[in-house]
This record gives structure tokens, C-alpha cells and sequence, in this order.
């Protein structure tokens, strides 16, 4: 299996851990992929170039990847060949936000919080 960097291809922070890499079952282009993805979450509106620089990742890399999250419309490219999340992401959000239970994951959160300033805690949901 292909390791996760090369030694032109180093990752920055949220990079895989070399014990992460060895995994059998890790594929180390998605990690690139979901790299580019956080990077474009961290600062929106980037360019090929600057995705590179942030993750590290050589300029045929990057460009491949980019390509097929777009195509996927996991990214978007607007005219200037910046880059934004895409509506794809959106998607799964809300698809996970349907399936997660607020109030038993929210609960620990909250009990903890009440002891520590001993004042009631509210969980309000906006619909």
C-alpha cells in the first residue's frame, strides 16, 4: 500500500498519524481529499495554489483531487478559481443532524455545566 505522504507531500496540521498510515485499511487519497476539504472549511474562498500550500500536497495532486470533489460537488469552483465547500456537504450535514439525538448527546455537556456554575441549564431547539 502506498503510504499517506511522499517526500515531495507533507501534511499540516490534522495530518494522519505515521501509526495511522500503516493501517492496511486506510486509503491515503481520501485523507488528502478530506485534508482539502478541512482546509477549505478553515479559510473559504482558496486557490488550487493555496490549497497545496496548506496541506502540503504537490500541484498535480491537488489539482486531480479537486477535480473529483467537485465533480462530486463535495467543493465548488467559482469564477475566479477560488474554492468553497459544496452543496454536497450540506447534504450530509443535514442528514447527520437527522439522525443525531441532541438531548442524550447535549446531556453529559450540560450536567457537567450545572455543576460547575450550580445555576439551571436550559437546552432550547429553534425549529
Amino acid at each position: 500500500m502506498a503510504d499517506c505522504t511522499s517526500k515531495n507531500e507533507t501534511f499540516g496540521a490534522g495530518a494522519p498519524e505515521p501509526s495511522d498510515v500503516a493501517d492496511p485499511y486506510v486509503i491515503a487519497v481520501l485523507g488528502k481529499a478530506f485534508h482539502l476539504i478541512d482546509a477549505i472549511a478553515e479559510q473559504d474562498g482558496l486557490t488550487m495554489s493555496d490549497l497545496g500550500a496548506a496541506t502540503g500536497l504537490n500541484r498535480p495532486t491537488t489539482l486531480r483531487i479537486l477535480k473529483n470533489l467537485v465533480t462530486h460537488e463535495y467543493a465548488h469552483r467559482d469564477q475566479n478559481g477560488r474554492y468553497h465547500l459544496g452543496v454536497r456537504l450540506l447534504q450530509l450535514g443535514s442528514a447527520a443532524l437527522a439522525n443525531i439525538d441532541l438531548r442524550s448527546t447535549a446531556r453529559p455537556l450540560l450536567e457537567a455545566l450545572r455543576n460547575e456554575v450550580d445555576e439551571t441549564i436550559n437546552l432550547a431547539f429553534l425549529a
